[in-house]
């Protein structure tokens, strides 16, 4: 964190604020919140003696609000009133709570069993939930009320339909459940059926469902709400408090930890992962909730993952959905990552015995034992001749296109495709990374330039005439995103989406058919 302290820098009046110009904040660097401490000194001057400057003098303030390049702090009145006397030095002091919060997911990680965090060979348990199968029945009395014996999503593939019902029935909790395989598979589209039927089979039933990310849990609450199966006081969208709004979409369903209390008393709770450890905290008893369940779990660390692991009983369903080949967690620290912190509690727990592909035993399910795993190989996304590449490299080969052809072949008659009816090109260039003043983000002009003559190509093909939203950008530094969305508009290109990988992979509405 001391890496992006700032030196020098004015603090200028905004309403009852004072702004600050934080270079990379775009990118998270600093990463900040709502509510972060920061420190503030009259800035040191090499000709300058500590006596002459007040005697090391400083100020507390707390970040009120955060911007795109900037924040807006609160300090005592004295600073607002002289704020233009000085340049000052800033030091950020960032909240330790969600570090607190996993170290304290580890200290009592070992009260969780090896049937959780070292799982074995597992005897399978009586059903927690049974889903009748469409040949049963017409429909199912659950509570004395009629329940259509179906899928709330009619286009569920075979594999699909077995997770969900897999995840239901729970007969190895509460060892992790785990649904994997690559983008565009429709991992999360199986957790949101999953999730709906458990609600509607089970009136006692509670689903927690987490991911690593903001964007990740909206995305999952999002869904749930469109089924317009789950109505107000059923299910609640839990936020850190620090939070920026939320989404317009679901902002009604929305509560911040301060009402956490009664965000607990909902039968479904989306959050963070991080957001979870909040509700240990609220002695919530242990099997509060009978299936918890982490998307993306891939990307989150172990510790991370571990905190809603926190609220499992031995009678509490937990899946982890995600793909330990896509990326993994997010580490600023080279130690931690060295020290194996990079490894996520899901690709542990694959690396184990029963998780392990067996395609002699398991023939008949994916090669895995359907009591634990369930892979995803159908893939609505890509062009078979992408999917082929790392479908040989890391899925064994036995993943299957299923995207409409007449989308995923517009690109291949492109006159800038090398080799034709193959849709990818890679286009090296003599560039040079730039940076701007002391921006910490990186740009290269000249891979600007070729990236927005490519978009000029493709939308003056007369062949396909593609809309602007269907053409995507991903660049992994904010300024290049910045600079390339910049000179879209200076060529009048506008409405291509342009964003990081990490934008690209959680916002899975971005289903681009040009991607550069």
């Amino acid at each position: 964190m001391r890496n992006f302290d700032l030196f020098r820098v004015p603090l200028r009046p905004r309403g009852q604020y004072l702004g600050l110009e934080v270079p990379g904040l775009a990118e998270g660097r600093p990463s900040l919140l709502l509510g972060d401490r920061v420190v503030a000194t009259v800035a040191i001057q090499e000709e300058e003696e500590e006596e002459e400057r007040g005697g090391g003098r400083y100020w507390e303030g707390f970040i009120h609000e955060i911007g795109k390049d900037y924040v807006l702090l609160k300090f005592a009145q004295e600073l607002h009133q002289n704020s233009f006397l000085h340049n000052y030095d800033i030091i950020f002091q960032f909240s330790r709570t969600s570090f607190r919060r996993m170290h304290h997911s580890v200290e009592i990680a070992h009260l969780l069993g090896s049937k959780v965090l070292f799982p074995g060979k597992q005897t399978p348990k009586q059903p927690l939930i049974k889903l009748p199968s469409s040949s049963d029945c017409n429909h199912d009395n659950v509570g004395g009320v009629s329940v259509p014996c179906q899928f709330y999503n009619p286009v569920l593939n075979r594999r699909q339909q077995s997770a969900v019902r897999r995840i239901l029935a729970a007969q190895n909790r509460p060892t992790p459940y785990v649904v994997f395989g690559p983008p565009g598979t429709g991992k999360t589209v199986t957790l949101v059926e999953a999730i709906l039927q458990i609600h509607q089979r089970s009136r006692a039933s509670r689903v927690l469902a987490c991911a690593p990310s903001n964007s990740a849990a909206d995305l999952i609450m999002e869904r749930l709400l469109c089924s317009g199966l789950l109505g107000e006081g059923e299910i609640v969208r839990l936020n850190a408090i620090q939070r920026a709004e939320p989404p317009p979409s679901i902002a009604a369903f929305c509560e911040d930890t301060d009402n956490a209390h009664i965000a607990a008393r909902c039968r479904v709770v989306v959050s963070t992962c991080m957001t979870a450890g909040f509700l240990h905290s609220l002695g919530l008893p242990v099997g509060h909730f009978s299936h918890v369940i982490v998307d993306e779990a891939g990307q989150a660390t172990e510790p991370e993952a571990l905190l809603s692991a926190t609220l499992l009983s031995n009678t509490t369903g937990q899946v982890l959905a995600g793909d330990p080949h896509q990326l993994g967690p997010v580490l600023t620290s080279h130690h931690a990552n060295s020290l194996g912190l990079s490894l996520s509690l899901m690709e542990r727990v694959m690396s184990r015995g029963p998780y392990l592909r067996d395609p002699a035993k398991y023939s008949d399910h994916g090669s895995y034992d359907p009591l634990m795993v369930t892979k995803l190989v159908d893939n609505y996304r890509s062009h078979s001749s992408i999917l082929n590449l790392y479908s040989d490299t890391f899925y064994h080969g036995e993943l299957e296109p299923r995207a409409d052809p007449s989308v995923t072949s517009l690109m291949c008659d492109w006159e800038g495709l090398p080799t034709k009816g193959f849709p990818l090109l890679f286009h090296g260039v003599m560039g040079e990374d730039m940076r701007e003043g002391n921006s910490p983000s990186w740009f290269n002009p000249v891979e600007i330039i070729e990236v927005v003559s490519h978009v000029q190509s493709v939308i003056d093909n007369s062949t396909f005439a593609p809309k602007l939203s269907d053409i995507g950008i991903i660049s992994p530094y904010r300024k290049q995103v910045e600079r390339i969305r910049w000179f879209l508009g200076r060529v009048g290109v506008e409405g291509v989406k342009v964003g990081s990988v990490e934008e690209f992979q959680v916002k899975r509405d971005w289903s681009s058919s040009y991607l550069l």
